[in-house]
């Protein structure tokens, strides 16, 4: 049976079946995944969640409204309200000109300010996706599969939090443990593939184990850790 995992927009939930998905109350724009997918998509994008959210029907348009047009204005009502008008405007005329003249020199000291602190936070916020790569890559699904007496395959999805920065040759720590809870196995691994800003992708990896150690091994006998990466900011 397919099993789902799914986001609350915080972290990562599941996996749970499509029946148990359903009674979620996830949205079209709640992001899924299971296993076949390339990356998390909006489950109103994934065909197979189709059935949970039925079109509705669109309402016809609203009838026009008939508006009745009011009688023309007299003459002489039309010439009285063009003097007061043209009167109105000689006596503002220089003190609009003087405060219009404030006004975008006020408009333009915010924009101005506005730039600097929007620079400044792109600096900080750049400076600290480059100096810790490991604080916005995470490891959101891991597993060990086709345990056989020399190695094992571990696969899983990275995603890349990072808002300007993408990485490459992502460092990874492997440990295995014993039933004793001694360490037997301890590598280091290197992802060479790219992993853009924003974007989630699957990896998998063979790891070579000592002879004799499939008897050893517990479900929760080892872990898995990004250790460091390459930035790179081409925008």
């Amino acid at each position: 049976m397919r099993q789902y995992f799914y986001s609350d927009g915080q972290q990562q939930l599941g996996p749970v079946t499509k029946e148990e998905l359903q009674s979620k109350g996830i949205t079209k724009e709640t992001l899924v995944w299971y296993e076949g997918l390339s990356e998390w998509k909006k489950a109103g994008e994934v065909e197979d969640l189709a059935d949970f959210f039925p079109n509705i029907p669109t309402p016809p348009p609203i009838p026009e409204q008939k508006t009745t047009t009011p009688p023309p204005i007299s003459k002489e009502i039309n010439e009285t309200q063009a003097v007061k008008e043209e009167s109105s405007q000689k006596d503002d005329k220089k003190p609009k000109k003087k405060k219009g003249k404030k006004i975008l020199l006020i408009v333009s000291i915010v924009l101005l300010f506005l730039a600097i602190v929007a620079g400044c936070i792109f600096k900080n916020q750049l400076d600290s996706e480059r100096r810790c790569p490991s604080c916005y890559l995470d490891i959101i699904h891991k597993e060990v599969t086709n345990i056989t007496w020399s190695n094992v395959k571990l696969e899983g999805v990275i995603r890349n939090k990072a808002n300007f920065t993408q990485y490459n040759n992502i460092s990874l720590h492997v440990d295995f443990w014993d039933k004793d809870k001694n360490l037997i196995k301890s590598d280091d691994y290197v992802l060479s593939d790219y992993y853009w800003r924003g974007s989630i992708k699957s990896f998998e990896i063979t790891i070579d184990l000592p002879s004799g150690l499939k008897n050893k091994l517990k479900f929760d006998s080892w872990e898995v850790y990004i250790t460091n990466a390459i930035p790179n900011n081409d925008f």
